[in-house]
C-alpha cells in the first residue's frame, strides 16, 4: 500500500515540523500487529492512518492511558490531532486525554 505509507509519511513530517516526536511503521505487518508493537512499545499515542484516513485527512488516535481508545474510534482531522498534540506538549500535564 505505497499510497497509504505516503499519507503516513506526510503525517509524520507534519508533526516533526511542529517539534513532535513520530515514528512511522511501513514495515508488512498487519494493521493489528502494528498497534500491538506500538502498544508493547509503551507509545503514548499511536495513530493509525490507512485508506478510510487517507480520504478524508484524518487520524484515529489510541491512547496509552485511555481504554475507551484502544479499539477503531472517530477519525479525528489531522489538523485538529495535530493542534491537541501541541497542546499537550507546551503545558506538559500529567493526563494526556484528547
Amino acid at each position: 500500500m505505497p499510497a497509504v505509507n505516503d499519507y503516513a509519511l506526510e503525517v509524520q513530517s507534519i508533526f516533526k515540523d511542529k517539534g513532535l516526536f513520530v515514528d512511522v511503521d511501513l514495515s508488512g505487518n498487519t494493521f493489528q500487529k502494528k498497534i500491538r508493537t506500538g502498544q508493547l512499545e509503551q507509545y503514548n499515542f499511536i495513530f493509525v492512518v490507512g485508506a478510510e484516513e487517507q480520504k478524508s485527512r484524518t487520524v484515529n488516535i489510541r491512547n496509552r492511558d485511555d481504554q475507551a481508545t484502544q479499539s477503531k474510534g472517530e477519525l479525528i482531522p489531522l489538523q485538529e490531532a495535530l493542534d491537541q498534540m501541541i497542546k499537550l506538549k507546551e503545558e506538559r500535564r500529567r493526563v494526556n486525554k484528547f
